[in-house]
């Protein structure tokens, strides 16, 4: 902000120096604000001269008659006894400033910052005194010209009261910034390979291509900015009134710059401000406003445009309630998962590639509430771990851990015991032993038991600890139960008289096609109707785990005819269980 009716002096070049204003401009929402002024610097260089780290010179390579350089001495010491004619830096500046490309000047060691007999300094406002006057602290990298008066200033757009941004994002080797408390709409971008300098022009007032950039969202809405990714085709906004793609105004095969940026409206969907949008490969993936819609925002070739169909459209019950987090674990499986407001966890199985869309709800053993979550890579390097801030009552009182899902149980790499199908759960591994300890976060709670890959009976953690009986184990893995629960839609199979939706149906046996598989129930749409699937066969030895299975179960359901037909799978036991597919055979009423 400028106001060329005003004019602001510095009481010092650096260190604590207060700003007078030759009019009303400040308030004490200004604190924490920054200040820059424009003003002349003293000079010329004097030969054989001391200056002191932060100084600004200025010099003329042919006295008078040459190009005027300003420098800052980024090394104190004593400068040379001869002038500094014909002096070249050796890079300009648009070329990255590192202050190894300096100009040594005596013991002096300057660093070139343009042409002229002015600069900008600054600093932030640490006091307020009053409308004309404030306190500031002035480092001497931002150190002032002079202490003379200026028209030419400015006020920071950040902090005190304006705020700060809101969202932060990397794009073309620049960092990116969004939505502040004063500038909802506004977009900061830094200058070109300096993440934290938002200078707008060099300290010689010169513009560059490589300087900052400021853009605002302008259009016929007010377009709060809610987040920020990179993409292929440019920079994705996400507003709380739709999506813009911000790139080159013109040659979009060209770099942003202060005079080449444009955002484009890509949509009107809108983002909800709770969480910001993800990336699982080529698409974006955000909730929009209203906190029950999940959306994919991707590229669509056909129409030459963005898109943004929406993924709860097959389970919209799924999101019921809102939604307060979301994140994504890409490997190995790409699996999207989100907190609702209740609590509850839902997952989608995305894999653009396939076109997999599948929705499931996971209810965490203890009423589990899932208050956070974030994945992370795993140090194993080939899977993701999702870490849950997960909410419990647990014998009266609240009880809050962290605890995490790995990657689905593969045996060849966990082994035959490591499968882990508890929560708030853990895991002995060791000499053989029947009591363990160390369970005092469970005391009072009945747990599930797995020893050596075996369901053991159920027990109730006494003074920190259980014991599980014989035989002894050495890998044990103890929890609170959950159940998962698998049922199939109503089942289309077509009837003498065409559809067999709404007909009386009939399902007497089932086949389970499963992987790596020890324990499950089979029946109809109802608990009453399950019955277990025998894996136990009568050569397993009753002292040992049942080996796993992997294969087809053929299993006869329990029930008679109704207008569904639906099968469910069910699993309460601590032990691994992979359907890859349930294979019906239906009879359909005519």
């Amino acid at each position: 902000m400028t106001d060329t009716n005003i004019t602001l002096t510095p009481s010092g070049l650096t260190g604590s120096v207060t700003i007078t204003a030759s009019a009303a401009l400040f308030t004490s929402d200004d604190v924490g604000r920054m200040i820059a002024l424009y003003n002349p610097v003293s000079g010329p260089r004097a030969a054989s001269s001391v200056y002191s780290a932060g100084s600004i010179i200025w010099t003329d390579d042919r006295g008078g008659y040459g190009v005027v350089r300003l420098y800052r001495v980024i090394y104190g010491g004593a400068t040379a006894a001869v002038n500094m004619a014909g002096t070249t830096p050796n890079y300009d500046l648009n070329a990255p400033h590192e202050e190894s490309q300096s100009v040594a000047d005596g013991t002096c060691v300057l660093r070139y910052l343009g042409r002229g007999k002015s600069v900008w300094g600054w600093g932030t406002i640490t006091g307020y005194t009053s409308s004309t006057q404030v306190t500031m602290d002035v480092s001497p990298n931002g150190c002032f010209g002079t202490t003379a008066a200026t028209f030419k200033w400015r006020l920071g757009e950040w902090g005190g009261a304006r705020g700060w941004p809101s969202t932060v994002s990397f794009f073309q080797n620049r960092t990116m910034w969004g939505g502040s408390t004063a500038s909802p709409q506004t977009l900061w971008a830094s200058q070109s390979g300096d993440f934290w300098n938002m200078a707008p022009s060099e300290p010689d007032d010169t513009v560059i291509d490589t300087n900052s950039i400021t853009a605002t969202m302008d259009d016929d809405q007010v377009n709060t900015i809610r987040w920020l990714l990179a993409q292929q085709r440019g920079l994705a906004v996400g507003t709380d009134s739709g999506e813009f793609m911000v790139g080159p105004a013109s040659q979009t095969n060209l770099a942003l710059s202060p005079s080449n940026i444009l955002a484009r409206r890509q949509g009107s969907e809108g983002s909800s401000q709770i969480t910001p949008a993800i990336r699982p490969g080529n698409a974006l993936i955000f909730v929009q406003r209203g906190d029950r819609r999940v959306k994919e925002f991707a590229y669509d070739f056909g129409s030459d445009s963005y898109q943004s169909p929406d993924l709860t459209i097959r389970s919209q019950h799924i999101t019921d309630g809102g939604l307060q987090d979301m994140t994504f674990q890409q490997l190995p499986a790409g699996l999207l998962w989100l907190a609702r407001d209740d609590g509850a966890l839902a997952c989608l199985t995305y894999d653009r590639d396939q076109q997999t869309r599948a929705w499931t709800r996971h209810q965490l053993g203890g009423a589990g509430i899932v208050e956070s979550l974030t994945a992370v890579p795993n140090p194993d390097g080939v899977s993701d771990d999702v870490y849950l801030a997960v909410k419990r009552t647990l014998n009266g009182a609240t009880v809050r851990s962290i605890e995490v899902i790995r990657a689905p149980y593969e045996a060849l790499i966990d082994g035959d015991a490591g499968g882990f199908f508890v929560d708030m759960g853990l895991t002995y591994s060791g000499t053989a032993a029947n009591v363990f300890t160390g369970l005092g976060h469970l005391e009072g709670q009945t747990v599930s038991i797995c020893a050596d890959g075996a369901q053991r009976s159920q027990q109730v953690v006494t003074g920190g600890s259980v014991s599980i009986g014989l035989p002894l184990a050495t890998t044990v893995h103890i929890g609170l139960p959950y159940t998962s629960t698998l049922t199939t839609l109503p089942i289309e199979a077509g009837a003498g008289g065409g559809t067999a939706q709404g007909r009386p149906k009939l399902i007497a046996e089932v086949t389970l096609r499963l992987l790596e598989s020890r324990a499950c129930q089979v029946g109809g749409a109802t608990a009453a109707e399950l019955e277990d699937v025998p894996f136990r066969t009568v050569s397993d030895p009753m002292t040992a785990a049942v080996p796993l299975f992997t294969g087809d179960k053929r299993v006869s359901i329990r029930g008679g005819w109704d207008r569904n037909g639906q099968v469910t799978v069910q699993s309460a036991a601590p032990e691994p269980l992979t359907v890859l597919a349930i294979i019906q055979e239906v009879q359909a009423s005519a």
